[in-house]
């Protein structure tokens, strides 16, 4: 798909014409949305997430925060190296 979403072999998904790439276009066989009925449509199975990855960033001279993998502080202050790996192995350790 456009959005980069894969779509595997014989799955039925919901998509505009539009956001098909072009060279995929003969491979989609197009279903009216009235032939669909919800047994046939595979129920959504939950995700799980994949654990935020912690990392160290350096602060002012001296100071280091542990950030995850959008990059928000876990640490309420900066903190020195030692307390900041300390923190980084708590976390990684969950």
């Amino acid at each position: 798909m456009k959005g980069g979403k894969i779509i595997k072999p014989n799955q039925v998904f919901f998509a505009l014409p539009t956001d098909i790439p072009e060279a995929f276009l003969d491979a989609v066989k197009p279903v009216d949305g009235t032939n669909i009925s919800k047994e046939s449509v595979p129920k959504v199975l939950p995700v799980e997430v994949a654990p935020a990855a912690y990392s160290i960033e350096p602060g002012s001279v001296g100071w280091f925060n542990v950030v995850d993998g959008e990059g928000k502080p876990m640490n309420e202050k900066a903190l020195r190296k030692d307390a900041a790996d300390e923190l980084l192995a708590e976390l990684l350790a969950e």
